[in-house]
């Protein structure tokens, strides 16, 4: 016999749904992972949830989103100078190839 779901909290009252009672395992949940860096600034705060995205979306059990910063070209200078984009799309393809170089495998499941 299973347990009875969670009581509602005031939020899931607010929104009239109860998030608490299922898990983040079940399949066609939404995944947004927000980080404060991103390619091509090589840290673990951009790399990280870059890949927890890539292999989560990978998975196809989940609506995965990656959401990144944005940096105008001038302020790219700054951070990676070495790759300037000019469009928030330039820079996504660039994440994506970089997965699919690195990991094997096209993130075409992951938004960015």
């Amino acid at each position: 016999p299973s347990s009875p779901p969670p009581p509602a909290t005031a939020a899931d009252t607010a929104t009239g749904t109860n998030t608490a009672a299922r898990s983040m395992r079940d399949p066609g949940r939404s995944v947004a992972i927000v980080t404060t860096a991103a390619l091509p600034w090589m840290t673990g705060t951009a790399v990280n949830p870059l890949l927890r995205a890539a292999y989560l979306a990978r998975r196809g059990l989940h609506d995965v989103t990656l959401v990144v910063p944005w940096l105008a070209p001038s302020e790219q200078l700054l951070v990676h100078p070495a790759a300037v984009f000019n469009t928030p799309e330039e820079q996504g393809a660039y994440i994506r190839r970089w997965v699919k170089e690195r990991c094997g495998f096209d993130p075409t499941n992951m938004k960015l």
